[in-house]
Parts: structure tokens; C-alpha cells; sequence
């Protein structure tokens, strides 16, 4: 009887442990790293720190959208090139959201589930489009040198 007893236990074991191994194959760093990725490939990496908002960013935006309903800015960085950030509140399929839009060449719209997590993906954003035009152009151009 003892005999069938340590069988039994050892053969959850094995299930318990067979089952943390393939738990274990799901993580991200597994993923990422079982990726073949084209050798072309190259990912952005971000310092997200620097995007974190502010208290000071964080209560504008709150006094906006409570005073008008949205946040918003617009601004010339280059002769006749300007961007503009929008942070909207809106209810979506019952749940708040904050719908931020990022325009300039190219106009980005995206939901935040919060006014902070909004701040930070829209300093991300707009630092993407400053990054792209200085190092690439735009996207219409044939060529960063060559317009038509």
C-alpha cells in the first residue's frame, strides 16, 4: 500500500512540475528571446523615465478636461511645422478613458486608461515624431535628402 502511495506522489510531482515548465516557456523573456528576428531589425530602446509627467503636468491636465472637457496644445518647433496634443476624456463601452492624440506629419490617436499613463504616451509620441524628422524625414518625402 505504502508502495502505491509514493507512486501516486511522485506522478502529481512530475504533472506539477511538467506544468511549471511549460508556465516557465511562457514568460516574456522566453519569447523575446526564442524570436528569429529579420537581422534588419533593430528595436528602439526608450529610457521611459525621462517621459514620466510631472504633478505640475498632471494637475493642468486634470484642471482642463474638468474646466473644458480636454487638454490641449499646439505649437510651432519648425518654419510652418507645428504639433498638436490633445487629452480627452470619454466613456467607452463604460470604462474612462483618456483618448490622446498626438498630430503633426502624422496624426496618432490612442486610449489611456489613466491621465498620467495619457502624459507619458504622449511625450513618447511627440518625441518619436521629433526623432523621425531630424534622423529619416517624413514619411512622404522619396528620401530625407529628396522631397518630390
Amino acid at each position: 500500500m505504502m508502495f502505491i502511495l509514493i507512486i501516486i506522489i511522485v506522478a502529481l510531482l512530475l504533472v506539477i512540475l511538467s506544468q511549471k515548465s511549460k508556465i516557465e516557456d511562457l514568460s516574456p523573456k522566453n519569447e523575446i528571446s526564442n524570436l528569429h528576428l529579420d537581422e534588419n531589425f533593430k528595436a528602439i530602446y526608450i529610457k521611459y523615465a525621462r517621459f514620466d509627467p510631472t504633478s505640475d503636468e498632471i494637475k493642468d491636465v486634470k484642471k482642463q478636461i474638468a474646466d473644458k472637457g480636454n487638454w490641449s496644445v499646439r505649437y510651432e518647433w519648425k518654419l510652418m511645422t507645428s504639433t498638436e496634443c490633445r487629452i480627452e476624456h470619454q466613456i467607452q463601452d463604460g470604462r474612462d478613458i483618456f483618448l490622446t492624440t498626438v498630430e503633426c506629419e502624422h496624426e496618432i490617436k490612442f486610449p489611456a486608461a489613466t491621465i498620467e499613463r495619457a502624459i507619458l504616451f504622449k511625450k513618447i509620441y511627440e518625441s518619436l515624431q521629433f526623432e523621425l524628422y531630424h534622423s529619416l524625414g517624413w514619411s512622404s518625402w522619396k528620401s530625407k535628402d529628396h522631397l518630390d
